[in-house]
């Protein structure tokens, strides 16, 4: 699907496809990811029905206080693989930021001025995402303090 819709719209993000499954841990000791490029994808939904999509740096953690504020919410709901997949057609950890349409994308503040990022898309697989093809194919991109250490 993202294979589709990456050269359907010439986009110049891409597939980084693997031989085996490699955690991201790996690939960033093995310096094949720069670790400040690298980003935590998540879905969540509201008691309202309000998915959203959150993208933090890798290794940081959610504010979930701050994301609340935000959406202005008193309650998140993570999606599981199942419902994830019913909201934007991927399970839940391999949910690339383009793509999928219709949802609201939180992403943390630091990767506004970025290049690109890196991202889980398949258990052998990660994206390439240029955080301008992000902006310009989804439909409400918002850059907030999302995680912990950032702010």
């Amino acid at each position: 699907m993202i294979e589709d819709f990456i050269e359907k719209n010439k986009l110049e993000s891409e597939l980084i496809s693997l031989p085996t499954e490699e955690s991201m841990d790996s690939l960033i000791a093995k310096k094949r990811f720069p670790p400040r490029m690298c980003v935590n994808v998540g879905v969540f939904n509201t008691p309202n029905n309000k998915p959203f999509m959150v993208i933090i740096p890798y290794n940081s953690e959610l504010s979930v206080n701050k994301v609340k504020k935000i959406v202005g919410e008193d309650e998140l709901i993570e999606l599981d693989d199942e419902e994830s997949t019913q909201v934007t057609g991927y399970k839940q950890g391999f949910v690339p930021p383009l793509s999928v349409f219709g949802i609201t994308i939180l992403i943390d503040f630091s990767f506004e001025n970025k290049l690109h990022c890196f991202c889980r898309v398949g258990p052998k697989q990660y994206l390439k995402a240029f955080v301008k093809e992000v902006i310009e194919f989804n439909h409400d991109v918002q850059f907030h303090c999302i995680s912990k250490a950032n702010c």
